[in-house]
Parts: structure tokens; C-alpha cells; sequence
């Protein structure tokens, strides 16, 4: 059994993958779900396996993900509730926006 990208909740159901984005050209996807990171991962030649590379941590739910066309950043769209429900929140986090700058980007 393949252990799930995000984790399980705390009632041992995996965390849904509510956002991903890929950098065009390149082999690197993000995925955020409501596990406190957004996951880089970079992915194979034959596109059939996703190596994680790294965690971003991020309070809430991950609503939307999306790399600058440029390749410096990556943009994190956090609610303290899924966007498609209401069936958990977490109060703790705050509805914005969150940039990460990502290292060994190239200038353009």
C-alpha cells in the first residue's frame, strides 16, 4: 500500500491534495494540502514517480498553488477552510496569500 503524499488526519484518512502546479520545463511540481507544508517534488523522466524534494511550511489549507512564469517564486493561496467546503477549519491559520522565493531559480 502507497503511503499517502500529505499524510492522514486524525482519523486515519489520508489529506486531500488540494492544489498542484508544475514550473513549465522543468521536473519540478508542488502539491499543498492541510498538513502545515506545501511539498516539492521533483518528478521522473518517464512521469510515472514523484521523488519529494522538499517542505515549505504552511499553516492551512492550501488552496492554490503557482509558480512565476520566471521560476523565482511560488505563490500559496491559504484558507483556514478548504475552498470546495466547510467541513473542517482551522482557526489557527489566515485567508491570504504566501510567496516563497526558491533558491538556484535563474534570473531572466
Amino acid at each position: 500500500m502507497k503511503k499517502p503524499a500529505h499524510g492522514r488526519d486524525v482519523n486515519g484518512v489520508a489529506n486531500w491534495i488540494s492544489s498542484c502546479s508544475a514550473l513549465a520545463y522543468t521536473d519540478l511540481v508542488a502539491s499543498g494540502s492541510c498538513d502545515g507544508a506545501i511539498k516539492l517534488w521533483k518528478c521522473s523522466k518517464e512521469n510515472a514517480v514523484l521523488e519529494e524534494l522538499a517542505q515549505l511550511p504552511m499553516a492551512g489549507y492550501v488552496n492554490a498553488l503557482a509558480f512565476a512564469n520566471s521560476g523565482r517564486f511560488l505563490v500559496a493561496g491559504v484558507g483556514q477552510e478548504h475552498r470546495l467546503g466547510r467541513w473542517r477549519r482551522n482557526p489557527e491559520s489566515k485567508n491570504g496569500l504566501a510567496f516563497f522565493p526558491l533558491v538556484g531559480a535563474k534570473d531572466t
